[in-house]
């Protein structure tokens, strides 16, 4: 019985060692997941403040490419090619985001660059001043834990981590900082003719001349029939949802690597756009002397055509299009295309009666 009675104090100081133990490797993981939380508390750091107007240049370093842009007379440049057309607003508001650049702390005792992955930069945005002068942020690793950035601002003596928008901001591509194009507004009531040309094949649909309400369908080689109002109206309703997905080039000048220097099919659509007009129309004055002249806006129906050329596609399926008198290049969903691409002559036969 004593012999029992002098292992229970063991036993006991055995189990409170373990419990000891699992709590300090508790304590220490619970620590370092909290480090994020501290840091987020912790009072932000302003590391740069840049008012618009003191800038007058951006270039950005990320992915391998270098994009540079220039500020001339209020309007932005791209250095690459000064006719690019860069969307002012999106510029103006990525500038803006320099106006207050803050840390959510300062390393206390930072080890080499390459711990930060700031030896070999992840992305690198430089700002020119009016002055001259420049003002650069180098960007490093990611915390997997707070999942902010180690930054540093032209010089590596104070390195911080940060949560700032710039970082996300500056990582695009050249295209993305282009002013939209977009695909004509076309309405289905202003559409009058619509032809789908695919190499010696033809579709036409066309309104009858005396009835707007009836539709005619012609394939090549074949004559003019009446067409199925509603497979007519099913197909033509999609004209205005005709849109462009990605905008690649600009001024294309050689259209051969998008399959577009002899497209592989084209969509002709001719429509009405209304349009004001003013006229000056004489009314009598109340006097009765002399007449007087009234401005009156009248609205009226423009013919207006756009030639829709459908090239190859890129690996997700998308065709790249352009359309007449541009050399711009976008990319068109292939559902979208393939709906008057798959269009046959059939398909708007009206059903005989028995």
């Amino acid at each position: 019985m004593r012999n029992k009675r002098k292992w229970i104090p063991m036993v006991l100081m055995a189990v409170l060692l373990g419990a000891l133990i699992i709590c300090y490797i508790l304590i220490k993981s619970y620590n370092e997941k909290q480090e994020g939380q501290q840091e987020s508390e912790a009072e932000s750091i302003q590391i740069a403040s840049v008012t618009a107007d003191e800038v007058s240049g951006l270039s950005v370093e990320w992915e391998g490419n270098k994009l540079s842009f220039t500020k001339e007379e209020d309007t932005w440049h791209y250095d690459g090619d000064k006719d690019f057309p860069v969307n002012q607003e999106a510029m103006e508001n990525l500038i803006g985001k320099f106006e207050n650049v803050n840390a959510v702390r300062e390393l206390e005792d930072p080890q080499g660059l390459e711990e930060y992955g700031l030896e070999e930069c992840s992305e690198v945005i430089a700002l020119t001043m009016q002055d001259g002068t420049t003002r650069t942020f180098y960007v490093g690793n990611k915390n997997a834990i707070t999942s902010d950035y180690y930054i540093y601002v032209d010089s590596p003596e104070k390195i911080y981590t940060t949560d700032t928008g710039i970082i996300s901001g500056c990582q695009f591509k050249l295209y993305d900082m282009a002013q939209i194009s977009t695909f004509p507004a076309i309405s289905e009531s202003s559409v009058e003719q619509v032809k789908v040309l695919q190499g010696s094949s033809s579709l036409l649909l066309k309104r009858d001349d005396g009835d707007e309400d009836t539709w005619k369908y012609q394939m090549s080689g074949e004559k003019e029939e009446e067409a199925d109002g509603t497979a007519v109206s099913a197909l033509i309703s999609q004209v205005s949802s005709l849109a462009y997905n990605g905008y690649l080039d600009y001024n294309c000048q050689d259209m051969t690597q998008y399959g577009l220097e002899k497209p592989a099919a084209s969509i002709t659509i001719d429509y009405t756009e209304n349009e004001a007009a003013e006229s000056d129309t004489e009314v009598a004055s109340e006097s009765g002397t002399e007449a007087d002249s009234e401005t009156e806006t009248e609205i009226k129906k423009v013919p207006r055509q756009v030639v829709l050329y459908i090239g190859g596609q890129d690996e997700s399926g998308n065709y790249y299009v352009k359309i007449s008198d541009s050399n711009e290049v976008h990319t068109m969903s292939e559902s979208m295309v393939n709906a008057w691409l798959d269009a046959k002559g059939d398909d708007f036969k009206q059903e005989q009666e028995s």
